[in-house]
């Protein structure tokens, strides 16, 4: 087929592929075969050949997607759907599973393919199951890009339902090792309705989730990204709460105290200069303690 070959033999293969086309796709070797007979086949050869995976064979399209070899085939397949038809047998099989195939590794560049070449209205279904398992998604090494790429690929009330959800469960998601990161995407669009809300959602939580590996990134992007207000309600409530000097000398909470140092202005800035002032002995023989310390100065020096 790499040469061009006549209508005929193409047809001729198709024949001959489509009677085994399941095995094919998920053979080491046939799924090559499979791959260059989607870019030479006529449109109406795929559509048969996307009706027999779908809605014929014991083996769905989506078990096929998740296997190393097949995933490679109905990726092209989504490459070369040029008619409404093919959209619509594909997204019929795929969105209701899109949570199975987010937190896939094989599954996960499906989606996103799916992102990629459909419409957001051909992709409407898909979205919505994300936004209804987004936590799950969020928290898996796979989903947690996934979820992101929905968010880049979606506008009006799809992405406003999606990140509802994704705020909705910004708290487990900001302490979660892959979670943090989506939670850190929606802080990263600067969109101010929904930077807002997202804080709101944390509101109470910023002293324990500093203290996470992950949920203090979460508060120092939450305190770089927001307005001079906003990040002022979040250092009140830090220098508020009764364990808020764990923060001085933990580990990851040290951190969260120096980028408060950083965007502080006036009576809140002044407030953390009160507290590590009154702490500064305490802090001296703590190596964390020392870095907020030296943060510290570098502040002073800077005035």
């Amino acid at each position: 087929m790499e040469d061009a070959p006549n209508r005929d033999v193409i047809d001729l293969i198709f024949l001959e592929v489509m009677e085994n086309v399941v095995v094919l796709m998920l053979d080491p070797y046939g799924n090559y075969v499979v791959q260059k007979l989607v870019e030479v086949c006529t449109e109406e050869q795929r559509t048969r050949m996307l009706s027999k995976l779908i809605l014929e064979s014991h083996t769905s399209l989506v078990c096929i997607a998740l296997d190393t070899r097949g995933t490679r085939t109905v990726q092209k397949l989504l490459q070369y759907v040029t008619n409404q038809e093919q959209v619509s047998l594909i997204m019929g099989a795929l969105s209701p599973a899109a949570a199975v195939l987010s937190k896939n590794n094989n599954g996960q560049h499906v989606i996103e393919q799916c992102l990629e070449n459909f419409s957001e209205e051909d992709n409407r279904g898909l979205l919505l199951v994300v936004a209804i398992h987004c936590s799950t998604i969020g928290k898996d090494k796979s989903g947690c890009c996934v979820l992101q790429k929905c968010i880049e690929h979606s506008s009006g009330e799809n992405r406003e339902r999606l990140v509802a959800a994704i705020i909705a469960q910004a708290t487990v998601l900001a302490v979660d090792r892959y979670g943090n990161y989506v939670v850190q995407h929606l802080l990263g669009l600067r969109i101010p309705q929904i930077t807002q809300n997202l804080l709101r959602q944390l509101q109470g939580s910023y002293i324990s989730i500093s203290l996470n590996k992950f949920g203090s990134c979460v508060v120092e992007k939450c305190l770089s990204e927001s307005s001079e207000e906003q990040s002022s309600q979040i250092i009140f409530e830090l220098v508020t709460n009764p364990n808020v000097s764990m923060l001085l000398v933990h580990q990851y909470g040290n951190f969260v105290i120096q980028t408060a140092l950083e965007v502080s202005k006036g009576i809140y800035h002044q407030a953390l200069l009160n507290l590590v002032n009154l702490y500064s002995d305490f802090l001296r023989g703590n190596s964390y303690g020392r870095k907020v310390l030296a943060r510290l100065d570098r502040c002073l020096r800077h005035i």
